[in-house]
């Protein structure tokens, strides 16, 4: 599952990561700047006191990452981890030559910087090649005659080329393979906890969706409560006027449709009632073409659909049909249809288009697409979570009814924004094959 807007388990640990070189860039500058003034205090000190000013330039360095490092961002962190390991493995060669070379104790620092850039999320594999030449140098210089033997027991180990051969290549080759064991073994508990992590945010996906239907399915009952009763004091009021014979006819035609309207809003109020809890009605087969002529034809009444035009592909909807509970399918699509026209208000071009096409699996698909000015990118990933709506007035609980209702029907709902402008909501349903005329 992936989610866009959402930051990456890489990216949040790199992002943690970047705190705690922080913390161990401060404390090593501390701690080298301690030996440093250690080490100057002591009458024999055993190495080249030159070593201790590289030692002081690392302490400066550790202090600057320290000041720095929180700055990057987490697509660079990497990338930064590796620079900073190459330049203190390679800043270690003076350190190694000045404190005994070949027999240097400082050596270990070499697989310090290695493992500490992989426990931060970096490959190691230019730092290895670094630490490795870094040493290397040194060594090959000291036996060379290129650079002066500082200690005893390195010039009695490089009186002999072949103990300088073994020891040499023993220390290289334990780099490597420390360095290598180290990253398989990190890189598999990356992935045991990227596993978790997905699975995590699953569950997290799992339990908002829950959470949404029930708040939804809570103001639905609400809603269809705090209705009821007016609307059946109006009907009861209306059937006691029609009741009077000598009403005129257009006032009766008036009232009449006024009582239809009135009956149809008591259905809608009915549906939602039964919002949040299994459908009574059993499943249907829906044949899509005369579905939506009707369906096109209420829209039509509709305030927000004035000076709009609905086009049905009705061509891409023949032989097809979709199966679920009638109502609800009704409410699905008109609130899309309805959304598509408030989507375009104001604009010189309001359409919505509504087309169909069928899918391997018994499923098919009906898209309605509209002309308005798409979704903000951001919110696609949880449109159908959050409440959203562009309407000063608008709840913001219609595209969760349109999703709640499309899963309960054993189907799905997902939306896009269209390359040429617009956006479009896609409401995939289980098919049937539509009944012979």
């Amino acid at each position: 599952m992936t989610r866009a807007a959402e930051p990456s388990l890489t990216a949040r640990l790199s992002h943690g990561s970047a705190g705690l070189v922080r913390m161990q860039a401060w404390f090593s500058a501390g701690l080298n700047l301690l030996i440093v003034v250690f080490c100057l205090t002591i009458p024999d000190f055993p190495f080249d006191k030159r070593l201790l000013y590289v030692m002081g330039a690392y302490s400066f360095s550790y202090a600057a990452i320290a000041l720095v490092v929180e700055r990057v961002t987490p697509a660079l962190f990497r990338r930064f981890i590796s620079v900073m390991t190459c330049a203190g493995v390679l800043g270690l060669a003076p350190i190694i030559h000045w404190s005994g070379g070949i027999t240097s104790p400082f050596a270990v620092f070499y697989l310090v910087f290695l493992i500490s850039e992989l426990v931060y999320g970096g490959k190691a594999q230019y730092s290895t090649v670094c630490a490795v030449g870094s040493y290397f140098s040194v060594v090959l210089a000291e036996a060379g005659g290129l650079l002066p033997v500082t200690n005893d027991l390195a010039a009695r180990i490089y009186a002999s080329p072949l103990t300088t051969f073994w020891v040499l290549s023993s220390y290289m080759a334990f780099m490597v393979i420390c360095s290598t064991l180290t990253g398989i073994i990190l890189t598999k508990l990356h992935h045991e906890v990227q596993r978790e992590f997905n699975a995590k945010e699953g569950l997290l996906k799992q339990l908002a969706d829950l959470d949404s239907c029930s708040q939804i399915g809570v103001l639905a009952h609400r809603v269809a409560h705090d209705l009821n009763s007016p609307i059946a004091s109006a009907l009861g009021s209306l059937d006691l006027i029609l009741m009077d014979k000598g009403l005129a006819g257009e006032a009766r035609e008036g009232l009449e449709a006024s009582r239809s309207s009135l009956l149809h809003m008591a259905a809608l109020i009915k549906g939602i009632s039964g919002y949040g809890r299994a459908d009574e009605n059993r499943p249907v087969e829906v044949p899509l073409s005369p579905f939506f002529r009707e369906l096109a034809a209420l829209v039509r009444f509709h305030p927000s659909a004035l000076g709009g035009s609905l086009l049905v592909d009705e061509a891409s909807m023949e032989g097809l049909s979709m199966r679920g509970s009638l109502k609800e399918l009704r409410q699905i699509f008109f609130n899309l249809i309805k959304n598509g026209f408030e989507a375009s208000a104001g604009l010189p071009r309001r359409e919505v288009r509504v087309s169909a096409r069928a899918h391997s699996g018994a499923l098919l698909t009906v898209v309605v697409a509209d002309s308005g000015a798409g979704i903000p990118q951001q919110r696609l990933p949880r449109l159908f979570m959050d409440r959203f709506t562009t309407k000063k007035d608008g709840t913001g609980v219609g595209l969760l009814i349109v999703c709640e209702l499309a899963r309960k029907n054993g189907g799905s709902a997902a939306a896009a924004n269209r390359p040429g402008g617009g956006a479009e909501f896609s409401v995939t349903l289980p098919a049937a094959v539509a009944e012979a005329a």
